[in-house]
């Protein structure tokens, strides 16, 4: 094996070849200053290769207007004494078998139609400090920098010999002004042509130069970079099959801080995420121990629960009483799992991973046998930093040494799930960042093709909404929630497979609301979907069963039943319905009085009155 190297000497650019076999250097060629064979001195370009040759595009070199030459009458164009110079968009090709150099030259795409011809020449503007990479027949160049040079002003007169105006209209270009790069372009090395590569829905790394992308099969990998007073630390995948970029967001050594514990620490298979099989232990009686207590203790493998789940996250409500105490695993995402590990408030509050620091201007090699990239080296800051116009922060040079796998995913996807490039792509029924989680009843998950980030919606069912109402109704249909359709949420998932629901939501999915007021412990609670309803105990009654019955329904419509008390109606003269009578009377109003007349009751009374008189008489 070897491998190519350019050297810039004064007034030479020397090609140079390393056996690796051997460790020897081979000059493969000389080129003068004044030669046309060749790219010429320049600096800052970027440099790839394939098997049978090596491209090299742009760069910067002194800038030509500084001959003697130069005039305002032939608009600095004389590179008589000086080649073209500033930021530069020249490609060239060296061949290995050949030892020559061969400029590329721009080639016009063409599309035809019925009605005409259509040709366009796209060519990558001029710039430095970006960066290449060969992935099959595609030459990929990214970012850089480009200025204007070396006025301060666009038509202003330049130093030294370049003192004459320019003819067109300028401006000063700002802090703002767009020195530094982000667009992509694609150079087919069989075509010639080159195409950019609009990112799709605008997702795509920043501007910057000094950063390294290298090829890893059908993906190529973008780390780090610098601009304006700010090095980067993100890194980026780019699918050459779907045009896509991708930020890695999660890497295998997650930091994980003091309070991000684990409850099953106990039974944890080694680097994998999975656990072993749960028993209880000795100490636990199983005779004297709360069925529910005991049923939590097998569901979550562990006596432990170091996490206080809340059903009620994310809604508008200061109720209290739905806190729930459950088992933690040590894994992204959890409460306590997701907190900077320095503890800094400076910086956004997420988990951090063992990952390069913010620098630029490193090298990166990627070898295809283990699958790994080796980065070393840069120039950095000391610790990181946020995005700032308005400061300088301190940096210094790095000699660390890093290897980045991409076949490779953190607890290796806990063995639920696929590692695609350092990316955990989970098997059904499991969600998280490291698969690690098991779903809940009524899971439905979204993924978002741009980002290759999915978002669960757990607890999920779909047919009905909850109002405050919560009457029985009959012939509700319940169905399972897609991602297309309207689904409701009573509840959060607690990463074991069960559903935790917030009051007064019960069932696998949280879907059905349970009785109201617990049937006021007088009658069973009849769970059905959507609203639960109340079979009241013999005796008592009511939508609740909060009320008594009375005997007999107090002889209804004779009276009303009220808390088990029979109130009896009145009755009214058969001969005057304005006249009240007499109420109806009896412990459940089943009794009432005859009606009579007054005045018979007064010819009987009188009646009455000369017998008992007789009767004295005849005593006497």
């Amino acid at each position: 094996m070897w491998c190519v190297l350019i050297m810039k000497i004064p007034k030479l650019i020397i090609a140079r070849r390393f056996n690796f076999e051997d460790n020897t250097w081979t000059e493969m060629a000389a080129l003068t200053t004044n030669s046309i064979s060749g790219p010429g001195k320049r600096w800052k370009f970027s440099s790839s290769s394939s098997a049978t040759s090596m491209y090299i595009f742009g760069g910067y070199r002194l800038w030509h207007g500084f001959a003697p030459q130069n005039s305002e009458s032939n608009l600095w164009s004389d590179y008589s004494l000086y080649p073209k110079g500033g930021y530069l968009s020249d490609l060239w090709e060296f061949s290995f078998t050949q030892l020559i150099w061969t400029q590329k030259l721009p080639k016009p795409s063409c599309t035809t139609s019925l009605s005409s011809d259509t040709c366009t020449e796209a060519w990558p503007k001029p710039r430095a400090g970006h960066t290449s990479v060969i992935v099959k027949d595609g030459l990929y160049i990214h970012g850089g920098y480009q200025t204007f040079y070396p006025y301060p002003n666009t038509n202003g007169p330049g130093a030294g010999r370049g003192v004459f105006a320019g003819s067109s209209v300028g401006y000063v270009p700002f802090p703002t002004n767009p020195y530094y790069l982000d667009d992509l372009w694609l150079y087919n090395i069989t075509t010639g042509v080159w195409t950019q590569i609009i990112p799709i829905d605008g997702i795509m790394p920043g501007p910057r130069t000094e950063h390294t992308m290298i090829a890893a099969e059908v993906v190529f990998v973008l780390f780090g970079g610098y601009m304006s007073n700010y090095y980067y630390q993100d890194t980026w995948h780019f699918n050459i099959t779907a045009q896509q970029w991708l930020q890695q967001s999660a890497f295998v050594h997650a930091l994980y801080p003091f309070n991000c514990t684990d409850d099953l620490i106990a039974r944890a298979g080694p680097h994998s995420g999975v656990y072993l099989p749960y028993s209880l232990p000795d100490t636990i009686n199983v005779n004297n121990t709360d069925p529910l207590l005991l049923a939590k203790y097998l569901h979550y493998g562990t006596t432990k629960f170091s996490v206080i789940a809340d059903p009620e996250r994310g809604l508008d409500t200061d109720s209290l009483g739905a806190l729930y105490s459950q088992a933690r695993r040590q894994a992204p995402g959890w409460d306590g799992c997701r907190d900077r590990s320095d503890n800094r408030t400076d910086l956004p509050w997420t988990l951090q991973w063992s990952q390069p620091s913010q620098r630029g201007a490193h090298m990166a090699v990627y070898h295809s046998g283990y699958q790994l990239m080796l980065l070393y080296g840069g120039y950095g800051v000391s610790r990181e930093e946020l995005y700032s116009r308005n400061r300088t922060t301190p940096a210094y040079t790095y000699g660390d040494w890093w290897s980045y796998s991409l076949a490779n995913c953190i607890k290796n996807c806990s063995l639920h799930g696929i590692c695609s490039y350092g990316q955990c792509i989970c098997d059904e029924g499991y969600y998280g960042t490291d698969c690690s989680n098991s779903s809940c009843p009524g899971t439905v998950c979204d993924f978002y093709k741009a980002t290759q980030v999915t978002t669960c919606t757990h607890c999920c069912f779909s047919g009905f909404e909850h109002t405050d109402n919560d009457t029985y109704i009959s012939g509700i249909e319940k169905f399972p929630c897609t991602s297309d359709n309207t689904h409701y949420s009573n509840g959060i998932c607690d990463g074991f497979g069960k559903c935790i629901c917030r009051p007064p939501f019960i069932g696998e999915d949280c879907s059905i609301r349970n009785c109201g007021y617990n049937c006021s412990a007088h009658g069973y609670c009849s769970v059905e979907f959507p609203n639960s309803r109340c079979l009241c105990d013999p005796g008592w009654m009511g939508k609740y069963c909060d009320q008594q019955v009375c005997l007999n329904n107090c002889s209804y419509p004779n009276g009303i039943c009220v808390n088990g008390s029979c109130y009896c109606s009145l009755l009214y003269e058969p001969y005057n319905k304005s006249l009240a009578y007499f109420p109806y009377f009896g412990e459940d109003c089943s009794f009432m009085l005859p009606f009579a007349q007054a005045k018979q009751l007064q010819v009987s009374i009188t009646l009455v009155v000369i017998l008992c008189l007789l009767q004295l008489i005849f005593m006497a």
